[in-house]
């Protein structure tokens, strides 16, 4: 194979971020004037400042190359509008690359949010990595890492994360149209992105274990004995499926040890549905 010297290589990835540079310019200018959260790549600019994009053409993977290189260099500046940007064009070059939505979701909703101390302005960083995640769902629905990411995030921003940002994060987000236009807790929709990561071909057993370990919250807070019915169905199903499709990954003491915390589970939230349906009479 025909190797690219690497002075023509930096080369060519001059011009092409020469190309790149005044697209993201304008989406950072945008973003800086406007609302960061409401601003796309293709808004931000004018029809024609697109056409550079396109031109690159067998150079994409050298451009991209570059970008990564000039995002992580960003990061590191702390200039967390331009890195955004950056981020946004990779996605616009590479959009089935799993991996680029998995890594910006993360840097947004845990490195760039770590640097805030308020929890208004952490929760914005936390918003933009969300919705990160969730448009890489759209382009790669058959991604179990990316749902998975996705699930994890609500998980361990909004549920178990055991400190006060944590709440904060968790009325944040059932009040976030844009993320939850549903209005579900945090912890039911991480369940569904689990559960989803779960289904696909080739997915990791954490998958399924997380899926479960939701289910586990979902019965403790189940409003009404229905509800805890339902989610009792579904927990069985799920760790039924564990035990037929990872059995030689897992062992079946673990296995046996988590069905019965998941009953433990059922019957303490039976009890206490009981209890204040008795109390109310």
């Amino acid at each position: 194979m025909h190797r690219i010297p690497l002075p023509v290589a930096l080369l060519v990835a001059a011009l092409v971020l020469g190309l790149l540079l005044p697209l993201q310019d304008a989406i950072i200018e945008r973003q800086k004037v406007e609302d960061i959260h409401d601003v796309s790549p293709l808004e931000a600019v004018e029809p024609g400042q697109f056409v550079g994009t396109v031109l690159i053409g067998g150079f994409r993977m050298l451009a991209i190359d570059a970008l990564w290189y000039r995002y992580l260099d960003r990061f590191d500046e702390r200039d967390y509008f331009e890195m955004r940007a950056l981020a946004s064009l990779i996605t616009k070059l590479q959009p089935r690359f799993e991996e680029v939505w998995v890594f910006h979701g993360w840097m947004l909703a845990y490195n760039v949010a770590a640097t805030e101390t308020d929890p208004e302005a952490r929760w914005k960083w936390v918003h933009q990595g969300i919705e990160v995640l969730q448009e890489g769902r759209r382009r790669n629905p058959r991604s179990w890492r990316v749902a998975f990411q996705t699930g994890w995030t609500y998980f361990h921003k909004c549920v178990v994360d055991e400190t006060e940002f944590a709440r904060y994060a968790s009325k944040r987000f059932a009040e976030s149209p844009a993320i939850n236009p549903e209005g579900k807790s945090a912890i039911e929709m991480a369940h569904e992105e689990f559960d989803h990561a779960a289904s696909i071909d080739g997915h990791s057993v954490a998958c399924d274990f997380r899926a479960l370990q939701t289910l586990e919250w979902l019965l403790a807070m189940a409003a009404d004995v229905e509800e805890l019915a339902r989610w009792k169905t579904v927990a069985d199903a799920r760790h039924a499926h564990i035990l037929e499709v990872h059995r030689a990954r897992v062992s079946s003491q673990y296995l046996r040890a988590w069905k019965d915390q998941i009953d433990l589970v059922h019957d303490r939230r039976a009890e206490q549905l009981r209890a204040e349906d008795g109390g109310g009479s």
